[in-house]
């Protein structure tokens, strides 16, 4: 099972102005986020990340949406199924016939997944801010990881969508 981690960043690496603001995201980046992930087919995020969206970008449209959270006590939907660790989750993804999903924040999700080294590709949708206060895009991940540049995807004046492939997991 492989991921492709997609993930809107700061210049600085900041996924949020604040704990929580990502009014910054390019709507531009949203519809090229929605893209990728019906190519793949599939998508993991965290439940804050999916309640603080709902009804903007999640569910995506014509895409299974796993959500990774603690509180079980929700219902799985029409292609929403909800989850709570990583490895019920993936076990999720397979059952229902995928072999690569899209990853996306929050950055425990992201951190755990870079954790198991299932990213082997990153689309970093980066967009021209800098912020002092945030989240990192990698939340604490203790790793190296080493990425080699593949393509520029997408280029807006709003963002850059860059093409990343990992090589290799330290």
């Amino acid at each position: 099972m492989k991921a492709t981690l997609y993930i809107a960043s700061s210049l600085n690496g900041k996924m949020t102005e604040g704990q929580t603001n990502s009014s910054w995201v390019s709507e531009h980046d949203e519809i090229m986020f929605a893209r990728t992930c019906q190519e793949i087919g599939c998508v993991l995020v965290g439940r804050q990340t999916f309640d603080q969206y709902q009804g903007v970008v999640y569910p995506v449209p014509e895409t299974q949406n796993v959500v990774l959270t603690s509180n079980q006590d929700r219902p799985d939907q029409k292609n929403v199924t909800f989850r709570n660790d990583l490895s019920s989750a993936l076990q999720t993804i397979e059952d229902l016939g995928f072999d690569r999903f899209v990853v996306v924040g929050g950055a425990q999700v992201i951190k755990q997944c870079l954790d198991h080294k299932i990213v082997d590709q990153v689309l970093l949708s980066l967009h021209p801010y800098i912020f002092g206060n945030g989240l990192s895009i990698v939340g604490e991940y203790e790793g190296n990881v080493t990425l080699e540049f593949e393509a520029v995807k997408h280029e807006h004046k709003e963002f850059l969508l860059v093409q990343y492939k990992v090589i290799q997991y330290k």
